[in-house]
């Protein structure tokens, strides 16, 4: 996989570094502080699987198309992108276009570096699996506390 996200980045014209494990965990803490800490997703979604926040309707966002017109309005061009059962398990970006990863077929989370806004594409994403749940995208403001 390591091969393959190399050949994304680069065709992607993303460059990629990742962070520490500490902080690669304390990213992945502040999205899930951030978009899947309600008692709804802490109950019921399946665990280790935070985009089922989403896909639970527990955190406020888009899908499909609506998403990815979302996250083209997004201006900002450093981000990160966390995986889900990958090592690295996080990278710190930068591009001049965000990523679409959904024909990858992996959960990868484009994130903003503080959090704001976050951009899921999954494994079962309309590219790569008929079942179609993603992207999703959302802003931190959405989500009810």
């Amino acid at each position: 996989m390591a091969d393959d996200l190399t050949q994304f980045f680069d065709e992607a014209g993303i460059a990629a570094e990742p962070p520490s494990t500490k902080e690669a965990g304390a990213l992945w803490a502040r999205w899930r502080e951030a978009y899947a800490s309600n008692a709804g997703v802490q109950r019921h979604a399946p665990k280790g699987i935070p985009w089922h926040a989403f896909s639970y309707g527990f955190s406020e966002h888009a899908k499909g198309q609506a998403a990815v017109a979302a996250y083209r309005e997004v201006e900002e061009r450093e981000y990160c992108l966390l995986l889900q059962d990958r090592l690295p398990a996080a990278y710190r970006c930068r591009s001049d276009v965000l990523p679409d990863a959904g024909s990858l077929g992996i959960d990868m989370y484009v994130v903003a570096v503080d959090c704001s806004w976050t951009m899921v594409f999954t494994h079962e994403g309309p590219e790569v699996s008929s079942m179609a749940l993603g992207p999703y995208f959302a802003w931190r403001d959405w989500q009810v506390r």
